[in-house]
């Protein structure tokens, strides 16, 4: 199933909003749970760092949330991979990722 996630570079601070860019860009996303995701990018994100983050699930519902930068890991191509969680996501938008899980691993046997 589809999932597209845009991620808008724009950092989230105690003191203030640093805008890194306007510009949105897509990631390729390799986990999603109810609790946060992973994703592979060519763009460099720091860790502990937060982002603006629109969740396009395959039913075309848009989930808006922001990502925590918790994990990172540089592959032997360059790319690396993110580990983030979702902040401040609310309880009915991580009921329609739950509900995407269980339909996935349905569709995989």
């Amino acid at each position: 199933m589809d999932i597209d996630v845009r991620i808008k570079l724009s950092t989230v601070d105690n003191n203030s909003a640093n805008v890194i860019s306007d510009r949105e860009i897509d990631v390729d996303v390799v986990n999603l749970s109810k609790d946060g995701l992973a994703f592979v990018s060519d763009e460099k994100f720091e860790l502990n760092t937060y982002y603006d983050t629109e969740v396009l699930l395959w039913t075309k519902e848009k989930i808006q949330t922001v990502l925590e930068v918790v994990r990172t890991e540089t592959h032997e191509d360059g790319r690396t991979l993110f580990g983030c969680r979702f902040i401040g996501i609310m309880p009915v938008d991580q009921l329609k990722i739950q509900i995407y899980e269980m339909v996935s691993e349905l569709t995989e046997r």
